[in-house]
């Protein structure tokens, strides 16, 4: 186990090169050494055959929420991780991964992608479909994060650009950032204007009826995105008593419509 310690500290080192603060190299060494000494027993039980990989997952997954220090957690949820996944337990690896993204801050999207990355070779499709699904989902954020950050260059050089101003508004909404999805909406003109006015002044429903149906070619996961954003703004007008008669009932229908798709999607 010792001796993987450069592995690990080359990994952690490389990140400050990409832009996430991490610890300097001496911490990473402290820090890396108690992981190692706190796992020793558990990897030594595990590679004689007394504990699973998974048994020993499971333990650096209690270390890391004893942890105080961000290095030790990411290290211990990415070994668990690790763990799970050479156990063949595949739900646990991806909750570790969202536990990973829970209680470490800021990781980047590409961080954890290449970790699952790493070891998607040695998965099956059949076996670790949640493996396969959670890596797809975050390669989409890699991609259109990606796909933001040029955007907002050619926005900020052409604010007139209408197209860029629209696929600007579409990748902020993959991203899950609504907000800031509405700006450049709103600068569009026409009906994506009015929706994203309509939604900035509390008219939910007239908001919601737009993206419900709004169109993006050849993305169907963006549309559902469009659709889970139309559902809730359904709930709340209902919450709000703003809507009632036949367009309650249609939201409603919508609403439950959509239920079953969001839930299948839905990060486990």
């Amino acid at each position: 186990m010792i001796k993987k310690t450069c592995c690990f500290v080359a990994f952690a080192l490389g990140l400050m090169m990409a832009g996430w603060s991490m610890p300097s190299r001496s911490e990473l060494k402290k820090v890396q050494a108690t992981v190692n000494e706190l796992m020793a027993d558990d990897i030594a039980a595990m590679k004689s055959g007394k504990r699973t990989p998974a048994d020993a997952a499971a333990k650096a997954v209690e270390y890391a929420g004893m942890a105080t220090d961000e290095a030790s957690k990411f290290l211990l949820y990415k070994g668990a991780f690790g763990l799970y996944v050479q156990g063949g337990k595949y739900d646990e690896a991806v909750a570790a991964l969202d536990a990973l993204n829970a209680n470490v801050k800021n990781v980047p999207d590409k961080v954890v992608a290449d970790i699952v990355r790493e070891k998607l070779k040695k998965i099956s499709k059949k076996n670790g479909g949640a493996v396969f699904e959670y890596y797809a989902r975050l390669d989409r954020r890699v991609r259109y994060g990606e796909e933001k950050a040029k955007l907002e260059k050619q926005v900020k050089a052409n604010p007139s650009d209408k197209d860029a101003q629209r696929s600007l508004a579409q990748a902020l909404v993959a991203l899950g950032d609504w907000p800031g999805a509405l700006k450049p909406f709103a600068a569009l003109g026409g009906d994506e204007a009015k929706a994203a006015k309509a939604e900035q002044g509390g008219k939910l429903a007239e908001a919601a009826d737009f993206w419900w149906g709004y169109s993006v070619a050849g993305d169907e996961d963006l549309e559902d995105e469009f659709r889970a954003h139309a559902a809730a703004l359904y709930a709340q007008a209902i919450k709000d008593g703003k809507l009632d008669g036949l367009k309650k009932a249609l939201a409603e229908k919508r609403m439950a419509e959509f239920a079953p798709k969001a839930a299948a999607s839905a990060p486990q």
